[in-house]
């Protein structure tokens, strides 16, 4: 049964061989199709799947982001509690400098981090470039942060 699958796969519908090759680096785009008319539905506004990037989990996402649109000096602001893989991950970024922001009873402490921003743009000089757009970014978990399970209220969003 399974060799009967594989050759009607191979020879009617992937054109001989192209199911054993790496696929699309964006992922499949029958999934995203799908993906996106899903989203589009959820939230009410019309996602695209050339938008879509599937990855292999968090970490590999943020990894992408870090890679592709952050400047290479830029900063990542966390809360002082954070996901752990994820600050051990942004530590392996040398040439990116981590800086915490404070929290309260309800998730990030607003104001208080609004102040460090300010601070830390006035410091540097970043040449942004159209594949590097980005200076700095902040990493959070508004809804059911690891690990502390605080869901940020809309009036801090």
């Amino acid at each position: 049964m399974f060799k009967q699958a594989t050759v009607h796969r191979m020879m009617k519908e992937e054109e001989h061989a192209y199911l054993f090759q790496y696929g699309i680096t964006s992922g499949l785009w029958e999934f995203r199709e799908e993906l996106a008319k899903f989203l589009s539905a959820r939230y009410g506004e019309k996602v695209h799947r050339q938008n879509l990037i599937l990855t292999c989990g968090a970490t590999h996402g943020l990894q992408m982001i870090l890679t592709t649109i952050l400047h290479p000096s830029g900063i990542i602001f966390i809360e002082e509690a954070t996901y752990m893989i994820a600050l051990d991950m942004f530590k392996q970024f040398s040439g990116m400098k981590i800086v915490t922001v404070p929290t309260d009873s309800e998730g990030v402490d607003v104001a208080a981090m609004e102040k460090i921003v300010r601070k830390e743009k006035s410091r540097g000089s970043w040449t942004m470039t159209e594949g590097k757009p980005f200076w700095a970014m902040f990493y959070t978990i508004p809804i059911f942060h690891n690990p502390t399970g605080v869901i940020l209220p809309k009036s801090k969003q």
